[in-house]
């Protein structure tokens, strides 16, 4: 269960059995039941915190390493988790920054828990934790737990009774956990750790960068050759044009890897907003979540073949159709990976300050 000691700050949370009969034990338990609330997860109930640590890596995409992550709970409800980097000397403005995005992350919503669970040594974690629950606390939340965890075992922090919360700390597999299954039947999918994420929407290299780069100096010569042909506003709309029926190309054969000369043209049509803006729409607008995943595929494809300077409305669309299925680390990913190519694209700048804000993906429009 995930619930609240009436004793040690009301903050631990423990089993949902109680094993001992005694009336002054520290880690005497409110029995409660949490549950996440996104869609994509459905209703997957956490009994313990063993639950609770084999679901974040499907929340976050990854399986964190050395990591802070912090949990935001309404009630019963398991709202959003997010990730930072464990800190080095530099822990108070980390914790701090740490804690402004919580803040930002929670806006309207009521959020009357925090769970804190920080992955590394003891040597690292420690010092860093009693920090990172002052910077959370001084804006208003209230912690209900923080726990350790290194090689697959978990300390709590506020307990300190050895029956319950050993020295040697609690092991607990994720691997084979119900919840993981559950997740997985889900759809979600936790990676090994975040660089297998970010390697996801990596340019391609080699022979095949190669012959992107060969297919786009043939499209943009086409390009500038179109753009000198007449009138440029007249020139213009045909281009628009034909970009809208290259999307419709794209979508029906979805299923199809495009060729190298279609990826370089339709990374150049996509520049124009008028083409890439019926694109986010397209994707905005799925119901089927089998409709959300092909785009997903397609727009990865498109984003890692083309030149990584023409890849920013096809890394958007990428983030798009992620947070439409639920996979809100992959849609950051590619929002900063849109943001990097061009800073001032507006609709990566969207997506990127959803994602950061815990807007669900049914209550989002890019505008």
């Amino acid at each position: 269960m995930i619930g609240r000691v009436p004793v040690d700050r009301a903050r631990v949370i423990h089993r949902l059995r109680i094993r001992s009969s005694r009336p002054d034990a520290p880690c005497r338990r409110v029995l409660a039941m949490a549950h996440t609330s996104s869609s994509a997860l459905a209703r997957i109930e956490l009994h313990t915190p063993a639950d609770l640590l084999a679901v974040v890596p499907y929340l976050l995409g990854f399986h964190p390493a050395d990591s802070l992550v912090v949990v935001g709970f309404e009630g019963s409800r398991l709202l959003f988790a997010m990730r930072g980097d464990l800190p080095g000397e530099d822990r108070a403005d980390a914790c701090r920054g740490l804690a402004r995005r919580l803040v930002d992350v929670t806006g309207e919503r009521r959020v009357d828990g925090i769970v804190v669970v920080a992955y590394g040594s003891r040597f690292h974690v420690d010092p860093v934790i009693p920090t990172l629950l002052t910077a959370i606390e001084s804006s208003g939340f209230v912690v209900r737990e923080a726990l350790r965890v290194t090689d697959r075992r978990y300390w709590s922090w506020f307990c300190h009774d050895s029956w319950c919360c050993p020295p040697d700390g609690v092991p607990f597999d994720e691997h084979s956990s119900p919840v993981a299954a559950a997740a997985t039947v889900a759809g979600r999918v936790a990676l090994p750790d975040r660089s297998s994420l970010e390697r996801q929407i990596e340019p391609v290299t080699g022979a095949a960068r190669e012959a992107m780069t060969r297919a786009t100096d043939l499209a943009e010569k086409r390009l500038c050759e179109k753009l000198e042909s007449g009138d440029l506003r007249a020139v213009r709309r045909r281009l628009v044009r034909e970009g809208v029926r290259r999307l419709d190309v794209a979508e029906r054969h979805r299923k199809r890897t495009l060729t190298d000369d279609q990826v370089a043209w339709l990374s150049l049509l996509l520049l124009f907003p008028e083409v890439s803006e019926v694109a986010l729409r397209r994707v905005v607008g799925r119901a089927d979540s089998s409709e959300s995943a092909a785009d997903l595929a397609l727009w990865t494809d498109v984003t890692r073949r083309a030149e990584p300077e023409l890849s920013a409305p096809a890394a958007t669309l990428v983030a798009y159709a992620a947070w439409r299925g639920g996979d809100g680390a992959l849609a950051g990913i590619a929002a900063h990976r849109a943001m990097n190519v061009a800073p001032e694209y507006a609709q990566a700048r969207i997506i990127a300050a959803a994602v950061a804000s815990g807007v669900e993906p049914g209550s989002f429009s890019p505008g």
